[in-house]
């Protein structure tokens, strides 16, 4: 005889609704973070704000997994909520790190003159390109120093600087200080 789930577990409604509205957050955190790429590639220092929030993400993944895990009996159970917290937090550490950085920002946008280094086109043709087609530009990348440090963002194809972008010359570039500290560049310059 074919099974055909007659003893599976049937859930409420309530609980069709919980685990319907925890999937949907969990796709909608995956969205946010997409979107949130475009903001963490013009934010100056990033690499220490992801690495702060990785460890810091660690450490509450991992005391809440040992929260929740040590009322279970089975040690394989107890395991398994550990090892969820401890994944799941320091993953979505950057973006909420970012976010917060970007969007609980008290200061003012300040304009400062910096020393281009380089500016590249990138194209991201994911397929390649037919024989004779134009390539089309995806965005930039800008090397400058800023108060004697070198900086990379990426910027969108839509970036509009107002003057030519040469090495060796000065260009005015709008920054805001975000709550931790990490400076983000604004695109206020953006020509749609």
């Amino acid at each position: 005889m074919v099974y055909t789930g007659q003893n599976r577990e049937r859930y409420s409604w309530q609980e069709y609704l919980l685990y319907g509205g925890i999937t949907l957050g969990f796709l909608a955190l995956i969205v946010i973070y997409v979107f949130e790429f475009s903001y963490m590639n013009r934010t100056l220092q990033f690499r220490s704000l992801a690495l702060w929030s990785l460890g810091i993400g660690g450490a509450i993944g991992g005391t809440l997994g040992w929260l929740v895990g040590r009322e279970k009996t089975d040690w394989v159970e107890r395991m398994q909520i550990f090892v969820f917290f401890v994944i799941l937090l320091p993953l979505f550490s950057p973006l909420f790190a970012s976010l917060s950085n970007r969007l609980l920002s008290f200061s003012d946008p300040r304009t400062v003159n910096c020393e281009v280094v380089e500016f590249n086109v990138f194209m991201a043709d994911r397929f390649g390109r037919l024989e004779g087609e134009e390539p089309r530009v995806d965005g930039y990348y800008l090397f400058f120093r800023k108060e004697g440090n070198l900086h990379r963002v990426e910027l969108p194809a839509s970036w509009d600087p107002g003057m030519e972008v040469v090495p060796g010359v000065p260009i005015a570039l709008s920054f805001q200080r975000g709550l931790w500290g990490k400076e983000i560049l604004q695109l206020n310059n953006v020509s749609n």
